[in-house]
């Protein structure tokens, strides 16, 4: 939901508080951010830090076009609109991009994306957006705690004892499990939250790599779909319809793509990658009919768009959702890209990862991505880019984030037979941002 900045009237201007500027509820003879010499004012007499005159008063709200700046040693927090010290825990900060679209040009700041809808949207963080009279808007009820589980996960070791051959994973928000294995004979295994152990599908010799869950609304009482990377007679997406089936029949073959590098080992060189659903639940693959290929999946009828194409016929390894508008794709160099789903283009997040990328996971409450390798080391990086070493495994990572605000790891020793050794792991989530 979007609110409109409140608007005070002059008759009752002595007993409006700074809410009128940052949303915020304060008593109605809060007069913190009032200039006590005059109720009159302008931007010459409202010269405090990160001061503004609104509805002639003076008000503390760094956030209005028109306050005085922080301090050098201070920037703009955009959750509460006080100027805070640089690095301090919680600061929501930064820029404004701007987004045509229905509503007109809006200017989307801290905590706020301009949406495939295009207009200004919370995002990370934030559940709400507040835009002020000139089309600046940015992120509201950003809490500095991270939210409650929505559910909970059975023990790891329970997870672990599924199967020695597991290769991939993944979770809905109802806290079920998915897990995928590549031995001799192949099994799609769905793990409830009490750790019961269920057999969806399974094929001999499917070489099945990659299974992501769909999303499913805050209201969901059971599973939706699953969709998966498999190889039966050459590589094929397919997707495990709830209610309808529980075969998985060919959604989209493959069988046509060049041989290259994948990041988990063979026969995974000529095979699809980077399956992951993205905004408002889109299911999207790479290297689907050629090498360095993003295409989107549309499950009705099987058919496929091509978004975009590596101009060097580079490898896409990984890919995960970012924000509401762009996916992070990570290449068979190391390099990480943000496909902006919108524009079709994509810009360079970091160079600073020398090896192919298995996995990647995005924490949108931090803004942290956590990015799994073959070599069994994980890092993350942040929206500067910045790499930072996080953990060393001594076999493959895949990487995945659950509702229960855990990031979880899987690895396993992987060689042209198949995965051996399978073991996952888990680490809490920062609490606070």
């Amino acid at each position: 939901m979007k609110r409109r900045l409140a608007t005070c009237l002059l008759s009752l201007v002595v007993s409006c508080s700074d809410s009128a500027v940052s949303g915020e509820n304060h008593s109605s003879d809060d007069t913190s951010g009032m200039n006590p010499s005059s109720v009159m004012c302008s931007a010459a007499t409202c010269i405090g830090e990160g001061q503004a005159c609104v509805q002639d008063r003076c008000v503390s709200d760094c956030r209005v076009a028109s306050a005085t700046s922080c301090s050098a040693d201070k920037v703009c927090d955009f959750s509460d609109g006080r100027c805070a010290v640089k690095g301090s825990p919680g600061v929501l900060t930064g820029g404004f991009t701007d987004c045509a679209g229905p509503k007109g040009v809006q200017h989307c700041g801290p905590g706020s994306v301009c949406s495939l809808d295009n207009q200004c949207e919370a995002d990370g963080p934030c559940a709400d957006v507040s835009c002020d009279e000139t089309g600046r808007c940015w992120g509201t009820s950003c809490p500095k705690t991270r939210p409650a589980p929505l559910c909970t996960l059975p023990d790891v070791d329970k997870l672990s004892g599924v199967s020695a051959n597991a290769i991939s994973f993944d979770f809905d928000r109802l806290c079920n499990s998915y897990v995928v294995t590549l031995t001799g004979y192949d099994y799609l295994y769905q793990v409830a939250p009490d750790g019961v152990v269920t057999t969806v599908a399974g094929y001999s010799d499917a070489n099945m790599h990659e299974v992501v869950a769909a999303p499913l609304a805050s209201s969901a009482k059971a599973p939706g779909d699953v969709a998966l990377i498999y190889g039966i007679h050459g590589a094929a997406i397919s997707l495990l319809q709830r209610g309808e089936t529980l075969s998985l029949p060919p959604l989209i073959p493959t069988q046509t793509l060049p041989s290259g590098v994948a990041p988990i080992g063979a026969p995974f060189d000529t095979y699809s990658a980077g399956l992951t659903y993205g905004p408002k639940g889109r299911l999207f693959v790479a290297n689907a009919q050629t090498s360095g290929d993003l295409v989107e999946v549309f499950a009705k009828d099987g058919s496929t768009t091509t978004l975009y194409t590596d101009p060097n016929a580079e490898r896409i390894t990984a890919a995960t959702q970012y924000n509401l508008r762009a996916l992070v794709i990570g290449m068979t160099s190391g390099e990480l890209r943000l496909f902006d789903l919108g524009t079709k283009q994509a810009t360079v997040l970091s160079k600073g990862i020398g090896e192919p990328i298995a996995s990647l996971a995005m924490d949108r409450f931090t803004g942290t991505l956590y990015v799994g390798h073959m070599s069994g080391s994980v890092v993350t990086v942040d929206a500067k880019g910045t790499v930072t070493p996080f953990a060393k495994h001594e076999l493959a990572a895949r990487l995945r984030i659950a509702p229960d605000n855990a990031l979880y790891c899987l690895t396993g020793s992987v060689s042209g037979g198949g995965v051996s050794g399978a073991s996952f792991g888990k680490t809490a989530l920062p609490s606070t941002r």
